[in-house]
């Protein structure tokens, strides 16, 4: 297989990522007045900068009484933050990732939003009962 020079820097890109996710162990994200803990084997939002795009952009969306599916959630962050933030009518947070899962549901608890969320420890969406959404979101890191 012929690897381009742009793939292979692209590759060492994301081991760096990785391994500097790995080595960061538990810590917090602050954005705005929230803090966000991140658990160990959690892909961290200090490593995965695509939120710094994707999460002003929904917020400046009118996401009230919206059904919001996030798939990948992580630590919950964006999803969170929306759900703190705008009058969402359901917000379902679903990670392949168990740890991911319950960091997501120990920030949902620490911010007070349980109310309208659901969580799924999910493949894409082979683990969410179907159901219609009307925005779904997934910023994997890569």
């Amino acid at each position: 297989m012929n690897v381009s020079k742009k793939q292979r820097q692209l590759n060492d890109y994301l081991r760096d990522r990785l391994e500097k996710n790995r080595s960061m162990g538990p810590h917090e994200i602050k954005y705005e007045k929230f803090v966000f803990s991140v658990a160990e084997r959690v892909f961290s939002p200090a490593f995965f900068l695509g939120w710094k795009y994707y999460t002003p952009l929904l917020a400046a969306m009118n996401l009230s009484g919206k059904r919001f599916l996030e798939i990948g959630c992580g630590c919950g962050f964006t999803g969170l933050y929306l759900a703190a933030t705008q009058n969402l009518k359901q917000l379902v947070l679903a990670d392949i990732n168990p740890h991911a899962v319950e960091n997501a549901k120990a920030n949902a608890r620490s911010l007070g939003l349980n109310s309208v969320i659901t969580f799924y420890n999910s493949d894409v969406f082979d683990g969410i009962p179907r159901t219609a959404f009307d925005i779904i979101y997934w910023n994997h890191p890569w």
